[in-house]
């Protein structure tokens, strides 16, 4: 016989996942000087010594992303299994295409220059003088958009936990 979940929430999952979130707070509440040093520390080893991950795991999401697409699981029917698709293949993916790059666009299209002319990553130039305003946000912003965005890691399990959990 096949037992059923229950809906509501999952104690194993809620519990931990509730005092590590409350754990952070409390710390950074009562200790935010050694909240800020330890997290540096941590960003800093982990950029230096792991920055390479983050570049290999964009490829990896991508990679993976296509394998399912082109895999048996590329073909499982998001919706009712009797409801035809409203959109073709084609209009999703220039509409997933016009959604990331307009997020990108009107977020970070103003934002992103203005950063690092107010602080130029690296050294590279002063801040707030001629040669960060010309050379450094172009040349750092054309690097941002791509095929390994983010979303790709998220858009199938959260697609397949819609499917699954449609009421």
């Amino acid at each position: 016989m096949e037992r059923s979940r229950p809906s509501g929430i999952d104690p194993a999952v809620f519990w931990p996942a509730m005092f590590i979130i409350l754990g952070f707070v409390g710390w950074g509440t009562v200790f935010p000087e050694s909240l800020s040093s330890v997290s540096k520390v941590v960003l800093d080893a982990i950029i230096a010594d792991f920055g390479w991950g983050f570049v290999f795991s964009s490829a990896g999401f991508l990679v993976f992303a296509l394998f399912l697409a082109m895999s048996r699981f590329g073909k499982i029917r998001l919706g009712q299994d009797d409801e035809r698709p409203e959109f073709r293949t084609a209009s999703w993916i220039c509409m997933m295409f016009s959604v990331g790059m307009g997020i990108g666009l009107m977020f970070w299209g103003v934002a992103e220059p203005i950063y690092h002319f107010a602080g130029p990553p690296h050294g590279q130039a002063e801040p707030r003088t001629l040669e960060a305003a010309l050379s450094i946000p172009i040349s750092i912003g054309r690097f941002i958009p791509g095929p390994s965005t983010r979303w790709l890691a998220l858009r199938s399990p959260i697609s397949l936990s819609a499917r699954e959990n449609r009421t």
